[in-house]
């Protein structure tokens, strides 16, 4: 009867400490999934960490019995032991995302009377990989236990049995992180102890055997980065070249033309050319029409007049770009018919 309770008491703590452990996972992974977008997140990842904060575990297993009370069953659970209290870290930069880390925990039995030594101090040192938002670490932990070892048998009267507790232990642990400032953060941990192994002698000088223990750590810390990682170099923005706009020039512009951007004008340009711009001289004379009489000598008065140099046709100018403005030709400007010679 009194092993069918042991083992019902024992499923128990086992469900209990399952129950325990999967709620804080799920506790990580909603806050990790629900993190807020509009904090502000540290630029790279610093070189020195520290972090602190409360923490729960670890937990060493006690000795329970049943009796028989009446209609009913009476257990005892003594001897055992559940940590809280604080924890300090400090970790630096290996290389990229490997950190080493170095660890103090110092809890009290919160057990009370029933428990065994007053609490563990927990120096432990490991290795870990550390991105901007998730970690994960591997520690060795030495168990230094503090107070009695000694402890009071379910149903006795005085304290009469011992554990002798071992001084190794391990833990697998992963967490969140969540950046509050650009420097500061909030991490969420938990992970699984293997360790140490634990002894009892009971009060009929019965030995249970030395088993390993397996339990929990968990822990709530405020990280502050002392020496924050070196910036990132920011590059410069690549500027695409812009293809070269052409710009027309204003009619009245006194700016010079690029000379991509000239037309060049044939030697004899077919544009008109305002009569205004013509001197008298430069006016083409018409070409008299010619005659099927024969040729008469002509009087001294009717012999074609050499042409002066200034009526020379001149070489065609360049035409400027601009289109020419209409003008209105006054008649005194209209070119004159050359009267032909008439024959006698």
């Amino acid at each position: 009867m009194a092993v069918r309770s042991r083992r019902v008491r024992g499923s128990r703590r086992a469900r209990r400490l399952a129950a325990l452990v999967a709620a804080l996972v799920g506790v990580t992974v909603t806050d990790a999934r629900a993190a807020p977008g509009g904090k502000a997140e540290a630029p790279e990842r610093p070189r020195l960490v520290i972090a602190g904060g409360p923490v729960i575990g670890p937990h060493v297993g006690s000795e329970e019995d049943c009796r028989p009370n009446g209609p009913s069953i009476y257990c005892e659970n003594t001897g055992g032991l559940l940590g809280v209290g604080l924890n300090l870290e400090l970790r630096g930069q290996l290389y990229g995302l490997l950190y080493g880390q170095l660890r103090g925990v110092l809890v009290g039995n919160v057990r009370g009377a029933d428990g065994v030594y007053s609490g563990l101090a927990t120096p432990g040192v490991g290795l870990g990989l550390h991105a901007r938002r998730v970690f994960l670490r591997a520690e060795y932990l030495l168990m230094l236990p503090f107070g009695d070892d000694r402890y009071r048998s379910p149903f006795a009267s005085q304290p009469d049995s011992t554990v002798a507790l071992g001084y190794h232990a391990g833990m697998l642990s992963g967490g969140a992180r969540f950046y509050v400032r650009s420097r500061l953060a909030i991490e969420l941990w938990g992970g699984l102890v293997v360790g140490p192994r634990v002894e009892r002698v009971t009060e009929r000088a019965e030995t249970t055997g030395a088993n390993t223990q397996v339990s929990f750590m968990a822990g709530l810390n405020l990280s502050f980065d002392a020496i924050p990682g070196k910036p990132k170099a920011s590059r410069a923005p690549t500027v695409q070249p812009q293809p070269a706009q052409r710009h027309p020039t204003p009619p009245n512009s006194t700016q010079p033309v690029s000379p991509a951007t000239q037309h060049p004008t044939p030697p004899y340009s077919t544009q008109p050319v305002s009569p205004a711009t013509q001197s008298p001289a430069t006016q083409p004379q018409p070409v008299p029409p010619a005659t099927t009489t024969q040729p008469q000598p002509m009087s001294p008065t009717t012999q074609p007049q050499p042409v002066s140099p200034a009526a020379q046709p001149q070489p065609a100018q360049p035409v400027s770009t601009t289109q020419p403005q209409p003008q209105l030709v006054s008649p005194t400007t209209q070119p004159q018919p050359v009267s032909s010679p008439q024959p006698r």
